[in-house]
C-alpha cells in the first residue's frame, strides 16, 4: 500500500491486517502498528525522488512476491508550481509517475504467471482533465486543479495501459474513486 501511513491508506493497511494479510507499507512517515510486527513491513519512500523509489521497490520485489498493489499515495496540488528533484511537476510525479514506475517494476518482477492485482485510488476530479500538459512544464501555465485532475486521470488510464501492454499476464488492474471523505 503506497501512502499507507495516514488517511485512507492507513485504514486500508488496518483492514488488510485484520483480514490476516502480510502488508508492505510505503510512506514518508514511519509506521508502527502495535501487535502486527510479524505481518507488516514498512519502507520509507518519498515520491519526490524516482531513483530512490525504484531502488526501494526493487529491494521489496527481491524480498517478497507481491500479490496486490494499492496505489494510494498522493497529494493535493500545492498553490504554486513545484519541481521535483527529477525535474517533473510535483503533483504529476507524486500522484502518477511514481506509481507508473513502481507498477512496472512489480509487474516485471512478478513475471507473467504470478497473479497480480493493482488498484489505483483516483478522484472524481479526474473528469476535469485536459490533454494539454503545458501546465506541468511551465510555471506560468500551472494550475493546482489541473495538476491534480490530470494526475488522477493518468492514474486511472494506467489500468488500461497495463492491461494492453501486459496482455497474457495474470494481471488485473482497476481504478477506484473513493469519493469525498
Amino acid at each position: 500500500v503506497t501512502g499507507g501511513t495516514s488517511g485512507l491508506g492507513l485504514e486500508l493497511v488496518k483492514l488488510f491486517l485484520r483480514k490476516n494479510y502480510f502488508v508492505i507499507v510505503t510512506g514518508r512517515k514511519h509506521l508502527k502498528l502495535e501487535g502486527f510486527d510479524d505481518r507488516v513491513k514498512f519502507y520509507r519512500m518519498d515520491f519526490n525522488n524516482l531513483k530512490e523509489c525504484a531502488d526501494c521497490v526493487k529491494t521489496i520485489c527481491n524480498e517478497y512476491q507481491i500479490d496486490f498493489v494499492v496505489n494510494n499515495a498522493g497529494i493535493l496540488s500545492p498553490p504554486e508550481f513545484i519541481s521535483t528533484s527529477d525535474g517533473n511537476e510535483y503533483t504529476f510525479q507524486v500522484n502518477f509517475l511514481t506509481h507508473l514506475l513502481i507498477n512496472e517494476i512489480v509487474i516485471r518482477s512478478n513475471g507473467s504467471q504470478h497473479p497480480l492485482r493493482i488498484a489505483s485510488v483516483t478522484s472524481m476530479v479526474y473528469k476535469l482533465a485536459k490533454s494539454d500538459m503545458t501546465y506541468c512544464r511551465k510555471k506560468e501555465c500551472y494550475s493546482p486543479v489541473r495538476a491534480y485532475s490530470d494526475s488522477k486521470f493518468f492514474l486511472a488510464l494506467m489500468s488500461g495501459y497495463f492491461a494492453a501492454k501486459y496482455n497474457g499476464y495474470s494481471l488485473l488492474c482497476f481504478s477506484l474513486d473513493p469519493g469525498i471523505f
